[in-house]
């Protein structure tokens, strides 16, 4: 991924990102990117969420 993670904040159901994209990288590219590649990490370690989380 272009950019850079300046500060992250982890809530119970959500996430804060304060990012720093690089001038070519599009904010849709962006979060396209990190919504697979944290869709992949959390299938890859099995971590167990609530049922209400996966029926977004």
């Amino acid at each position: 991924m272009k950019g850079a993670c300046i500060e992250m904040n982890g809530m119970p159901d959500h996430v804060h990102l304060l990012v720093r994209l690089r001038q070519d990288q599009h904010v849709a590219e962006f979060v396209r990117d990190l919504k697979s590649n944290s869709s992949g990490w959390i299938h890859d370690t099995k971590i167990e969420f609530d049922e209400r989380y996966l029926l977004r």
